[in-house]
């Protein structure tokens, strides 16, 4: 991206501003990654050196699992604009029949364990 980045993830976030149902939890998708000390730079630091990593790197995360060990729920989130409508709840429908499918520590799939012979001797 050109330009500093602490800017253009500031035009995003104004830009892509909806508001949000109430949820259980803070994460609601978004941008997730990370800073590098390397952007220190931008907010008027020196940059002692150059690393070969990007000094950021970030993911728009519109499709989000959420798992919640302590209330034992998973939450399904798609971020979407009027135009994607279809394609997210698609999404929600196909990843929550793939959840429903999966199993569970109520309903563990049958471990089979082959008997190895060779492996006992009698003395």
């Amino acid at each position: 991206v050109p330009g500093r980045i602490l800017d253009y993830l500031d035009t995003q976030l104004r830009s892509r501003r909806i508001e949000l149902p109430e949820l259980p939890f803070d994460f609601t998708g978004g941008y997730v990654g990370y800073l590098g000390y390397e952007v220190k730079a931008e907010c008027g630091a020196v940059a002692a050196h150059r690393a070969e990593a990007p000094d950021a790197q970030w993911i728009f995360a519109d499709r989000i699992v959420v798992v919640d060990h302590e209330a034992g729920r998973t939450h399904l989130l798609a971020l979407s604009d009027s135009a994607a409508t279809d394609s997210a709840a698609e999404w929600l429908r196909m990843t929550s029949e793939l959840l429903e499918s999966l199993p569970t520590w109520a309903n563990p799939p049958e471990l089979r364990i082959e008997a190895e012979t060779d492996a006992v001797a009698a003395t």
